[in-house]
């Protein structure tokens, strides 16, 4: 669980899908911060066990005046995981171009293999630069990419077209999600101890990358009936998968 739980180890182990620079200021230097800081525009600061996008920082690097002060600053806020940004994609900033809108998919793992069981996306509704688990718009994708779903929001109203950009949902196609699909599996089976994980997938100009792992994932909206209009809820869909094996768990 420490794995996916600290987000310095996270993208270490995963490194492969980050597709994406980074450095761990528990180990790195101020001189090691200085030359990460050189030659990029926007980075981001992240409490690596924080959640629901609490401490995180969006850092323009040109307004750092001294790098020094702010690696201090960083490491007393317990800061101490800096990302490169990531560029989204045209597809995405077409609906809200303000924030890395987050793909959260869940697998769950028996036998050999993981399962996908369910997946939300999460949408920003105004110009925020993190996403966070207040006013957004939710919605699921096929594995073409198309919105299979309804899009709703914390209070199950139905849109059409994002309230900010205006953008219809009927018009909206994703690239990569298919790859997406294929990384989330291929990730889960590398730590099958921990069997129910929701994976969170942004969707770059260089195709999707994965943001982090959840091994204790919000699953409210995945069964929000107003989603798909199901009221089977999230346990019938693992159930589904685990089979026989339901029978033998304590709830």
């Amino acid at each position: 669980i420490v794995l996916l739980r600290d987000k310095l180890v996270f993208d270490e182990l995963f490194k492969k899908y980050l597709k994406r620079d980074f450095i761990n200021l528990r180990t790195g230097s101020k001189e090691d911060f200085r030359k990460f800081l050189d030659g990029r525009e926007t980075v981001f600061a992240k409490d690596p066990t924080g959640e629901g996008g609490h401490g995180i920082s969006k850092i323009t690097v040109a307004d750092v005046k001294d790098s020094n002060k702010l690696y201090d600053e960083l490491k007393a806020n317990g800061q101490l995981l800096v990302e490169e940004a990531i560029v989204q994609s045209d597809d995405l900033n077409e609906i809200n171009p303000c924030v890395v809108n987050s793909w959260r998919v869940v697998t769950l793992y028996k036998d050999g293999k993981a399962h996908i069981i369910n997946n939300a996306l999460r949408i920003n509704q105004d110009e925020s630069n993190v996403i966070g688990c207040t006013n957004d718009l939710y919605l699921s994708l096929d594995a073409d990419g198309r919105i299979d779903s309804n899009v709703i929001d914390d209070y199950g109203n139905v849109y059409d077209k994002h309230p900010m950009t205006g953008k219809k949902f009927s018009e909206v196609k994703i690239a990569g999600v298919r790859e997406a699909l294929d990384m989330v599996v291929e990730a889960a089976e590398k730590i099958p101890q921990v069997r129910y994980i929701g994976w969170d997938i942004a969707f770059s100009k260089n195709g999707p990358v994965m943001v982090e792992g959840n091994e204790y994932p919000g699953y409210g909206l995945l069964q929000f009936y107003k989603l798909k209009g199901k009221r089977t809820g999230h346990l019938k869909e693992i159930a589904d998968v685990l089979g026989d094996e339901m029978n033998n768990i304590k709830l």
